[in-house]
């Protein structure tokens, strides 16, 4: 489990669920079509899938540039293939509780019912998210300054502008409740 996951609910189900030889990921839903797995949290039996890093010792460069991710090769690689919690237990922070970004002006971040651990890949940290930012370097701004700041970037040449703009968010107060540093 990494070490940004919130814990919501009751984990008894990670440990029984599924055969325990079972290797069993997080769902990936950024890449649906894929069928990736997500790292933030998986199960898999203590020594029996050695080869994955036997093989990734062997060629670090060229495991790392042909799958990119990690959660690429240990879904792509684990022999037998691998298994997914089900849905709802595992939640990603920005696609299951932002919500749209347009409405990211408007309501809070929310926790999905019966959501067992939420997860933080990527930006923002829940570290971050409980202070309304996206990120130590982008503080929190009054939702009119926070668009007034992106098209400033814009008319300044800023690259990424409207990724800027996307970054708003108000608190997720939930966060306190559940996470401890």
């Amino acid at each position: 489990m990494d070490l940004d996951v919130i814990i919501t609910g009751n984990l008894d189900g990670f440990f029984s669920f599924g055969d325990p030889d079972d290797v069993i990921l997080a769902r990936n839903w950024i890449k649906p079509l894929e069928r990736l797995g997500q790292t933030s949290v998986f199960r898999f039996p203590i020594g029996k899938h050695h080869y994955l890093l036997d093989d990734f010792r062997k060629d670090p460069e060229g495991i790392a540039g042909h799958y990119q991710f990690e959660q690429r090769y240990v879904t792509r690689c684990t022999r037998g293939g691998v298994k997914f919690w089900p849905y709802g237990w595992v939640r990603h922070f920005r696609l299951d509780c932002l919500g749209p970004w347009p409405l990211r002006y408007l309501r809070s971040p929310r926790l999905p019912r019966k959501t067992k651990m939420v997860i933080f890949p990527g930006k923002p940290d829940p570290s971050d998210a409980v202070l309304s930012q996206w990120n130590e370097d982008e503080p929190h701004l009054p939702p009119m300054e926070h668009i007034k700041e992106a098209f400033r970037l814009r008319r300044s040449g800023y690259k990424h502008w409207f990724g800027y703009l996307k970054h708003y968010m108000k608190p997720a107060a939930w966060i306190r409740e559940h996470w401890r540093e």
